[in-house]
């Protein structure tokens, strides 16, 4: 449910993200970030020490959800490089 929010909040923001859904002994170790029930955080921390860890407390919170697309570089725009 999470997953499919974030998915909605961050195509409106006109970012391209893929947001799977694992279970956190699941959880690839080179993720890049993870969303996670608050009190998940310690456990997902030991999976994937170098991800970037947004904490929820409401999994259909809109608000907290608003906050992470705000947050991560691919839904802001972004700006072109020459080579």
């Amino acid at each position: 449910m999470g997953a499919a929010t974030l998915s909605k909040k961050l195509k409106a923001a006109g970012a391209d993200v893929n947001v799977p859904h694992y279970a956190i002994n699941d959880l690839p170790a080179d993720m890049e970030a993870v969303v996670t029930q608050a009190s998940l955080v310690d456990r997902v921390k030991k999976q994937c020490p170098q991800a970037k860890l947004y904490p929820v407390n409401n999994f259909m919170g809109g608000a907290e959800y608003d906050a992470i697309v705000s947050a991560l570089p691919a839904a802001r725009p972004q700006r072109l490089h020459s080579r």
